[in-house]
């Protein structure tokens, strides 16, 4: 049988794990930009540091085409005719 001899009760280590973890994580949240609602954005262009392609083939490429143009609302609204 193996007999445990801990100088430390395991418990205590936990818990000041849990303690240092609390002490060295961010009190509040750090947010570069201000921004108000209504107001043109005064900062430059965000972008991602790096993109990728999306390949899709001709025949994707031609339905995706189609049902946006299907989708496309032309003309006029139908209006009741008002009295003259």
């Amino acid at each position: 049988m193996k007999a445990n001899n801990y100088s430390i009760h395991p418990s205590v280590y936990f818990i000041v794990a849990a303690l240092l973890i609390a002490y060295f994580f961010p009190r509040e949240g750090k947010f570069r930009y201000q921004f108000y609602e209504g107001k043109p954005w005064r900062y430059g262009l965000l972008t991602a540091p790096s993109d990728f392609p999306i390949y899709k083939t001709d025949a994707e490429v031609q339905a995706e085409r189609d049902s946006e143009s299907s989708n496309l609302i032309t003309g006029r609204m139908p209006q009741s005719n008002p009295k003259r």
